[in-house]
Order: structure tokens, then sequence, then C-alpha cells
């Protein structure tokens, strides 16, 4: 899942580009999107 969360920041959320460092604020913006 780690794998997964951290590839998209660069993929599809190109506007999240300053990803921070916790999975948890990734999983937030990848389920509200």
């Amino acid at each position: 899942v780690v794998d997964a969360i951290a590839q998209v920041p660069t993929g599809s959320f190109g506007f999240h580009q300053n990803v921070p460092t916790e999975p948890v604020a990734i999983t937030r913006v990848y389920v509200e999107e």
C-alpha cells in the first residue's frame, strides 16, 4: 500500500508536489479526490 500511495503524488496528483512524509495525509487526499 505504501508503494502505491508513494507513486500517487507524482502520478495523478501533480498539484500535490509537496507531499508530507505522513502516509495518512496522502491517504486523505487520495480518498477525497
